[in-house]
């Protein structure tokens, strides 16, 4: 450039990110792409954009090498005005300037690398043949789901041979209803409920208060355990099962939140999604060793541990055995 650039006029009530345009680059002159006419700029190249309410870089004494003709060159965000030769009122002027910065921007033309995609973890062997033999209702988009759901927890707790995929899957499909319930169940008949909790509902007419009402029956059965509060404090309906092992009571919520970095009722929210509900079977799996019962294929002491019981003992032998047959061991 053989002449110093003139002064021009820099408005700073301008921002680029008002102006529904790109930058384009043209030999011997800047265009700003916008709504309105075109405003030319005096020829660089420059070092870096032109900002508002600031004087006008020095062009480089070397130009630029030619930009390729194939793709276009983004210019990054700048703080403030557009470009301008004309005078206006609530601008100021700028004159010829160092182009040193205290805050270097590199060098246009800018290159921008393409954006990098996140790897998608691979399935976990087995997972998908599990879940298939202990969920046979599952249409294939719903065993997907699964396997995504679960995939990334499972390997992060260790439950990743065939045997610990088969245990956990059939005890999982067990409480869970083939993977289609992420709550307790508790709306139970009168009758129902004096089979099942013979000790707090010794006949029909005890059985009655509850019946057909799932909040009073949790605060009821769930009352002063667990780290519940008594049935007045409603700490049994607020901490009911959820997820894919039905995680029960304050003290397992608790310390399912403490695992997680987050509130005991936002753990109890998120035990009610898909990723939540493995995350929390996967915690209890792992806050009990359930992985060393798996591997000496001790299903009924799994059991114990999961339901204090062996309710459905024979079912949960048979899905874990069933679920074992599919991976293939």
């Amino acid at each position: 450039m053989s002449e110093d650039p003139k002064p021009i006029y820099l408005p700073s009530r301008l921002h680029f990110a008002d102006l529904p345009g790109t930058v384009s680059l043209d030999p011997g002159n800047v265009k700003f792409l916008w709504l309105g006419p075109t405003i030319p700029v005096p020829a660089g190249p420059y070092r870096r954009p032109i900002l508002g309410d600031e004087p006008l870089p020095t062009p480089l004494a070397t130009p630029l090498a030619p930009q390729a003709e194939a793709g276009t060159v983004s210019q990054p965000p700048v703080a403030s005005g557009l470009v301008t030769d004309a005078p206006s009122s609530q601008g100021a002027v700028a004159t010829s300037a160092d182009p040193a910065s205290s805050n270097p921007v590199p060098d246009f033309p800018v290159e921008t690398s393409p954006p990098v995609a996140t790897p998608v973890p691979a399935p976990l062997p087995g997972l998908e043949a599990a879940i298939r033999a202990c969920a046979p209702r599952l249409t294939d988009a719903q065993i997907a789901s699964w396997v995504d759901a679960l995939t990334e927890t499972l390997r992060r707790n260790r439950i990743d041979t065939p045997r610990r995929i088969a245990a956990f899957v059939g005890q999982c499909a067990h409480e869970s209803g083939g993977f289609t319930v992420m709550q307790e169940n508790l709306n139970y008949r009168a009758e129902r409920l004096y089979q099942v909790w013979p000790a707090r509902f010794p006949n029909l007419a005890a059985a009655n208060e509850c019946a057909r009402n799932p909040e009073r029956l949790a605060n009821r059965v769930y009352a002063n355990r667990m780290g519940n509060g008594d049935e007045a404090s409603g700490d049994g309906w607020r901490f009911r099962g959820r997820g894919l092992i039905q995680l029960t009571g304050r003290s397992n919520y608790q310390r399912f939140a403490n695992s997680l970095g987050c509130t005991i009722e936002e753990a109890a929210q998120r035990a009610e999604t898909p990723r939540g509900a493995g995350e929390s079977a996967a915690f209890f799996w792992s806050a009990n060793s359930l992985n060393t019962l798996a591997d000496a294929w001790s299903i009924d002491a799994m059991t114990r541990k999961i339901n204090g019981g062996t309710a459905g003992a024979a079912e949960r032998r048979h899905l874990c055995d069933a679920a074992l047959a599919a991976i293939g061991e």
